[in-house]
């Protein structure tokens, strides 16, 4: 797995016209799958989702809201076919 940091920049209008400018850092080779769109499975949606109910099944659910929105968001897109993405295929389907 390789991790970039990558903010981003723009204001409302790009973000709704999908023109947001991504300043990613890191390796080139994993700045380029970004920049053509391209998810490859390094660690796939379907597991990264496994992880997430794992951890809450393990803690109370109302002290981690945020863990419990993040797994139904990531259900949504597994149920939509995207669970043999990679985890990053979440930048295109949210």
């Amino acid at each position: 797995m390789v991790l970039l940091d990558a903010p981003v920049a723009g204001t409302r209008g790009p973000a709704e016209e999908r023109r947001l400018v991504v300043l990613a850092s890191g390796p080139e080779q994993a700045r380029e799958r970004i920049g053509r769109d391209e998810y490859a499975a390094q660690y796939p949606l379907s597991l990264a989702l496994k992880d997430v109910n794992l951890a809450l099944y393990e803690v109370d659910i109302d002290r981690f809201g945020v863990a419990s929105s993040l797994a139904a968001q990531w259900q949504r897109a597994v149920e939509h076919g995207l669970g043999d993405e990679d985890l990053t295929v979440l930048a295109r389907a949210l």
